[in-house]
C-alpha cells in the first residue's frame, strides 16, 4: 500500500515505498495516556501507528479538586493552563468584599458579611452589604450592637426592656370620640377609657365584613355585612328568602349563593323539578327520546332512529283478527291508541332488537321472545306476514293461526 493518504503513513518496513499496512499519523494527538500534563484531561483519541494518542484541554470540572476556572473578565492568580477555549487559573483574584474560596471556586462574600440586619431590636444594616448581608447592624433606640454576640442588645436602661408594641398592649385606636390615653412608644394610637353606650358591636364572625364608622373600644354603632347577609336587629343575618336547605331525595345542590347554609332556590335532580319550593318528581308524558311516557311511567321503547315506540310486553299469542283488533285498541296513554306493527316494522325491531331488549329490561319490561310475530302486513288472500324474531326471516301464515303480539305506538 502506498500509504500516502491524508494523515495517514506506513507501518513497518517498505518495499519500494509501499507498506503491508497503513496507520494514522494523528497529527495534533501529542499525548499518551502516561504523559498527558497534569491539569489537563483527554479531549478526543486517536489510533496511531504506536497506540492510542489523545489531545488534551485544561481541566475545568469543577467536581474535582485542584481544577482550573474561567476568570471571567477578572484576573487569575496561581498556575495558569491555556488550551483551544481561552487561558484558566487555579484562582481568580476577587473584588473588594468578596474572597476566593477554594472550595466552591468562586468569589464569595468576605467572612464578615454574615448578618441579614432583620428581626427584633434592629433597624436595618450598618455600612456596605455584599449579596445582603452586612459586617453589623443598626440597632434601635435603647440597644447597641455587641460584635461578640451579633446582635442588638440592651444598653443598660430600663427603655428597651419594655414591650413597645401598642396594639399588643391595648392601644388599638387611632381616635375615640371620648376620653383617652396615647401610647407612649406611638402617640399615633390610643386606648379609649370610656365609650358611648351605642358602641357595642364587635362586628366579627360569619356574615360581617367589618365595622361600620369609627370604632371605639374595638366596638362599633353598626357592621357593615358580606353579601348576601344584611344588618338587621344589630346582627348581620340570612334575608328571609334564604330558607331552603337544598338536600335530599331529588336536590342537586343550591341555585346561587349561600346564606347560612341555605338558598332561595335549590337544582333537582334530573327526573325532578322546582315547584311549590321544592323539588318534586316530573310527570312526563308523552315522546322523551328513546322512551314513550304516560304519568311519569314508560309505557314504550324505541332505539335511536326507529319511528315508533314498542309496548312493555306481549299480548300473548292469539290469532291474527284477535291480534290486530287488540293492538287497535291498545292504550299507550288515554286516547293514545297502538296498531299492530306492520312487516317492515317487525324488520326494524329484529335489526335493532339488542337495543330494544336493554331498554325494555331496565324500564320494567319484558323482552321479545325469539318466536313468530304477528304485522299487519296483507300478503294474498288468507295470509298475512309474520317475523321469526331469532333470525329475522319473513313468512306468511293463515290468519286462523296463534303467534305472538307486541302493539306499536307511531311516533309524533
Amino acid at each position: 500500500k502506498a500509504c500516502n493518504g491524508n494523515d495517514e503513513q506506513g507501518k513497518g518496513t517498505a518495499c519500494n515505498g509501499k507498506y503491508k499496512e497503513c496507520c494514522k499519523k494523528c497529527t495534533g494527538y501529542n499525548y499518551t495516556a502516561s504523559n498527558i500534563p497534569a491539569g489537563h484531561v483527554k479531549n478526543g483519541s486517536c489510533e496511531s501507528c504506536t497506540g492510542t494518542k489523545y489531545k488534551t484541554k485544561c481541566d475545568t470540572n469543577s467536581s474535582n479538586t485542584g481544577t482550573y476556572v474561567n476568570c471571567g473578565s477578572a484576573t487569575g492568580s496561581g498556575t495558569s493552563c491555556k488550551d483551544d477555549t481561552g487561558t484558566y487559573y487555579t484562582k481568580c483574584s476577587c473584588p473588594t468584599m468578596y474572597e476566593w474560596s477554594a472550595s466552591a471556586k468562586k468569589c464569595v462574600c468576605s467572612t464578615g458579611y454574615k448578618y441579614t440586619c432583620s428581626g427584633s431590636n434592629i433597624s436595618g444594616g450598618d455600612g456596605n452589604s455584599c449579596d445582603g448581608k452586612y459586617q453589623k447592624c443598626k440597632c434601635k433606640t435603647g440597644f447597641t450592637w455587641s460584635a461578640s454576640s451579633g446582635m442588638c442588645v440592651c444598653n443598660g436602661t430600663d427603655w428597651c426592656t419594655l414591650n413597645q408594641d401598642c396594639a399588643s398592649l391595648g392601644y388599638k385606636q387611632q381616635s375615640c370620640p371620648e376620653l383617652s390615653i396615647k401610647c407612649p412608644f406611638n402617640t399615633n394610637y390610643v386606648y379609649c377609657i370610656s365609650c358611648p353606650e351605642k358602641y357595642k358591636y364587635t362586628c366579627s364572625g360569619t356574615g360581617y365584613s367589618g365595622g361600620s364608622g369609627t370604632a371605639c373600644g374595638g366596638r362599633y354603632t353598626t357592621c357593615t355585612c358580606k353579601s348576601p347577609y344584611t344588618w338587621t336587629n344589630g346582627a348581620c343575618s340570612c334575608p328571609s328568602t334564604y330558607k331552603y336547605t337544598c338536600s335530599g331525595t331529588g336536590y342537586s345542590g343550591g341555585s346561587g349563593t349561600a346564606c347560612g347554609g341555605k338558598y332561595t332556590q335549590c337544582k333537582c335532580a334530573t327526573g325532578y323539578e322546582w315547584k311549590d319550593g321544592s323539588c318534586q318528581k316530573q310527570v312526563l308524558n308523552g315522546a322523551q327520546g328513546e322512551l314513550y311516557y304516560c304519568n311519569g311511567t314508560v309505557v314504550g321503547v324505541r332505539a335511536t332512529g326507529m319511528g315508533f315506540y314498542v309496548a312493555m310486553k306481549d299480548l300473548g299469542t292469539m290469532t291474527w283478527n284477535n291480534a290486530n283488533s287488540l293492538c287497535q285498541n291498545y292504550s299507550f296513554c288515554g286516547n293514545v291508541k297502538g296498531t299492530l306493527p306492520t312487516k317492515d316494522q317487525l324488520l326494524s325491531i329484529y335489526q335493532n332488537k339488542s337495543r330494544v331488549n336493554s331498554l325494555l329490561s331496565t324500564n320494567g319490561g319484558t323482552q321479545l321472545t325469539n318466536s313468530y310475530y304477528w304485522s299487519s302486513t296483507y300478503s294474498d288472500s288468507g295470509t298475512y306476514y309474520v317475523v321469526y324474531m331469532s333470525k329475522g326471516n319473513v313468512y306468511t301464515s293463515n290468519r286462523s293461526d296463534h303467534l305472538y303480539v307486541r302493539p306499536v305506538l307511531a311516533s309524533y
